[in-house]
């Protein structure tokens, strides 16, 4: 379809009408909350959607949805006290989700599911958690997860993001490829990344707007940005918004998140800003990878100075960068170093960032890769290892700072394939006293079919499962026919 805006009305071919709650990789994908899910939010791809039929004219926005350009009345309440406590474990997942069910018999996975779904990867998770831990201490943390695909590393992307917003943290997520989203140009990776900024609770909307309102009038912000620790962009614009009405807001929003094109000097000079008041340039230049780090990490220290945990960055499909031109691969290892520099402390690092070219003009040729002071940022990048980048892995991170994902094995699967027929004999109480041998039947099909590819992925594989105990529940004798074919064929 078209243009797509948040609060838009639109259709799925199989989930039916819903509204976009928000925009993803640079507006290619959608949450959208369809009707028949319910309260449920669903990630599919913007050109799965059309507008559904009814008057002419753009779609009406949902006045329930936040909006992620316009501004609300200034909130001077502190932050929301987030829960610090990790996810719910998967034993309690299955206390009965119908929602969450009919999620997965759709063959997607909502963020209330991602725990129950994430399985086999309990020394990551670990991994993780104390990565979180270190960035509340102020320590920094970075991480590179490597994975051949189909073995889940945007699902452990997503997961991480659920397991960051549950720990108070803002999350930034952005699929790099060479369109879009190209690793060698880091205004464009940092306009996705802010078109797609989350928070703790998910309804505050996306965007810096919740984070600009929050900061509007905070003595905290005052206190880090508006006195001795200026910070070259948040400073001015903190100070800028702080006087700006509604009707005003919305270009110094758009620059702050990377617009397209910059026009500094007309904003400059509408609001008469002089001097260090004056908003610099944010430019698409490709050797502006360490201003960009630096923006980055100064969000972060502004998302804590309102009360937040902190930011957290997640990259997905970093492999992309190996696609660039021999010119445009330099400047995209660039951006991941810079990256890496902003959140973890020098002496971690398997690099020198004073080494590393740096674009610009005087104060903003000169600028660190990091913010002074605290700045609680975690960086994770996931790639796919095919020999060609792996010497550029070795020099991001050291070999601690890296998670090689291998494929799960039938074991894992019977775990999936246990939460699954958990959940579903919560609702149907007749299936709980078969609930473990199904679960090691079921699970061995799952992998038996993902490793002969008749289930392309394990998405896939549990709509057959809830396919399955669909059969077991209303015609057992079909599902003990079904499945003496299967073992035929695949044992």
């Amino acid at each position: 379809m078209g243009f797509l805006s948040v609060g838009a009305l639109v259709t799925h071919p199989e989930h039916g009408v819903g509204r976009v709650v928000s925009l993803l990789r640079g507006g290619r994908a959608a949450m959208v909350r369809f009707d028949r899910i319910g309260a449920l939010e669903i990630h599919v791809s913007v050109r799965e959607l059309i507008s559904p039929p009814g008057p002419s004219g753009p779609p009406t926005a949902d006045p329930s949805t936040p909006s992620t350009t316009g501004r609300s009345r200034p909130d001077t309440r502190p932050a929301p006290k987030a829960d610090t406590r990790p996810p719910s474990a998967p034993s309690s997942v299955a206390a009965g989700n119908g929602q969450l069910l009919e999620a997965l018999r759709l063959g997607v996975v909502p963020a209330d599911g991602l725990d129950l779904y994430t399985v086999g990867r309990e020394a990551e998770v670990r991994a993780v958690d104390a990565d979180l831990a270190a960035v509340k201490r102020g320590e920094g943390a970075a991480r590179i997860i490597l994975g051949d695909y189909g073995t889940g590393k945007t699902h452990l992307l997503e997961h991480v993001a659920a397991r960051a917003r549950a720990h108070g943290f803002l999350v930034a997520q952005a699929s790099l490829d060479p369109v879009d989203a190209p690793a060698s140009n880091p205004r464009r990776v940092y306009r996705v990344l802010m078109q797609g900024l989350t928070y703790p609770d998910l309804d505050a909307g996306v965007g810096l707007t919740p984070l600009l309102d929050r900061a509007r009038g905070h003595e905290a912000v005052k206190a880090r940005f508006l006195g001795e620790e200026r910070h070259a962009y948040l400073t001015p614009a903190v100070s800028l918004w702080n006087r700006l009405d509604e009707s005003q807001a919305e270009p110094v929003l758009d620059w702050l998140s990377g617009a397209a094109q910059d026009y500094t000097p007309e904003l400059n000079a509408r609001y008469r800003l002089y001097g260090k008041r004056s908003l610099p340039a944010l430019m698409d230049y490709r050797p502006w990878a360490h201003i960009y780090a630096y923006l980055l990490s100064g969000l972060a220290a502004l998302a804590h100075a309102t009360g937040h945990a902190g930011l957290v960055v997640l990259l997905d499909e970093a492999e992309f960068f190996r696609v660039l031109t021999a010119e445009n691969r330099e400047f995209a290892e660039r951006l991941f170093r810079a990256l890496v520099a902003a959140a973890l402390p020098a002496g971690e690092l398997p690099f020198s960032p004073d080494d590393e070219p740096r674009g610009g003009r005087g104060e903003l040729k000169t600028l660190a890769h990091r913010y002074t002071g605290h700045c609680p940022l975690y960086v994770m990048m996931a790639m796919t290892p095919t020999g060609q980048g792996d010497t550029l892995v070795e020099s991001l991170v050291r070999p601690e700072r890296r998670l090689e994902l291998t494929p799960l094995g039938a074991p894992e699967y019977r775990e999936l394939a246990r939460r699954v027929v958990l959940l579903y004999a919560d609702r149907h109480e007749v299936l709980r006293p078969k609930v473990d041998a199904l679960s090691q039947l079921i699970g061995d099909l799952m992998f038996k079919g993902l490793a002969d590819g008749s289930f392309d992925t394990p998405r896939m594989a549990v709509k057959f499962v809830l396919e399955l105990l669909d059969m077991s529940r209303t015609t057992p004798d079909r599902v003990r026919t079904a499945l003496e074919e299967l073992k035929r064929l695949w044992y």
